[in-house]
């Protein structure tokens, strides 16, 4: 009986590390390592954005090493069935006390990324590596290289 009990137990605390199911290789922690604006690299990107995916969550995360603080906004997402391309859904809103928030669930400045729902293009390369493509409406081509990090 004891050994049916760990063997439960066991299967349970080994099941949780991806909510709602296996979500493929976007599950994790990736860091933003580098910015691209039509093929040059951003000079104002700081290297301190990461990107958080588990179930159909999206949290991007912004750490400000000198206060001593960080900047979550979230948003869904859904990879197509070839992991070749990703659709952000930045049009979330909240209503605390009566006031409207939209800025939690807008993507971060920084990313150059527009609140609403975002269609990139997805590569994946080894260590493991992602690239993401983002055609923005003003024509621009944003190129966003990650690591996996976590």
């Amino acid at each position: 009986m004891r050994k049916l009990l760990f063997i439960i137990l066991l299967t349970i605390v080994t099941a949780c590390t991806q909510n709602n199911g296996f979500i493929g290789p976007w599950f994790g922690t990736w860091k933003l390592t580098e910015i691209r604006i039509d093929g040059v690299v951003d000079p104002d990107y700081q290297g301190n954005i990461i990107w958080k995916f588990q179930s159909d969550i999206i949290e991007m995360v912004k750490a400000d090493d000198i206060e001593h603080t960080a900047d979550s906004r979230w948003g869904t997402w859904v990879a197509n069935d070839d992991n070749t391309q990703i659709t952000l859904n930045y049009t979330h809103k909240a209503v605390v006390d009566g006031v409207e928030n939209t800025w939690t669930y807008t993507p971060l400045a920084e990313t150059h990324l527009q609140r609403g729902v975002l269609i990139l293009d997805a590569e994946w390369g080894k260590n493991p590596k992602l690239l993401l493509t983002y055609l923005s409406e003003d024509g621009h081509v944003y190129t966003y290289s990650f690591k996996k990090w976590g």
